[in-house]
């Protein structure tokens, strides 16, 4: 008989994110150490990100301000 396995996340309370919008529209996570990023279609979901990342809303910065001037295709 196999016992249930439990799973625990690390959470890293003391990591910190950058929330910018990059040249083409798209937003970047980016945490400062370089330790991890995701870009997103939308800022909502690079915050949520970061948020899951931390656990700790104090550890998620979004850079506002105009955006980077957009790239024309």
């Amino acid at each position: 008989m196999s016992h249930p396995v439990h799973f625990t996340p690390v959470i890293d309370r003391h990591r910190t994110f950058d929330v910018t919008e990059n040249a083409q529209g798209l937003w970047i996570a980016h945490e400062r150490h370089g330790l991890g990023e995701g870009v997103f279609r939308t800022q909502r979901d690079a915050v949520r990100f970061a948020l899951f990342e931390t656990g700790n809303p104090s550890s998620v910065v979004v850079v506002a301000g105009t955006p980077r001037a957009r790239v024309a295709h």
